[in-house]
C-alpha cells in the first residue's frame, strides 16, 4: 500500500515521474545470426564522444559503435572478385 503525501498517493507520484523520465528508443532489430558479446576499452574522451553521437540520432550506444564497425568492415573487405567462367 503506498503512503499519502499531501493527500496524493506517493506511488502515483513516482509512477507520473518515471513515465515523464522515459526516453523512448528505437526498436531493436531482431536479427537471425546470434548476437556475441566483446569488450573494449577506449578511451575517456572517445567513449564521450560516442555517447554524445548516440545521444544526438537517438540510438544507443551499442547500435553507434555496431554502425561503426559495419561501416569499417564494408571499407576494409576485399573487392568481390568477378565470376570465374
Amino acid at each position: 500500500m503506498c503512503a499519502l503525501i499531501d493527500g496524493v498517493d506517493a506511488c502515483c507520484m513516482m509512477m507520473h515521474h518515471l513515465e515523464s523520465e522515459t526516453v523512448a528508443m528505437p526498436a531493436r532489430k531482431v536479427t537471425p545470426n546470434p548476437s556475441e558479446r566483446l569488450t573494449v576499452t577506449l578511451d575517456a574522451e572517445d567513449k564521450a564522444e560516442l555517447e554524445r553521437l548516440a545521444k544526438a540520432s537517438d540510438r544507443s550506444l551499442a547500435w553507434v559503435v555496431r554502425d561503426a564497425l559495419r561501416q569499417y568492415l564494408e571499407k576494409a573487405r576485399p573487392p568481390a572478385r568477378g565470376k570465374a567462367e
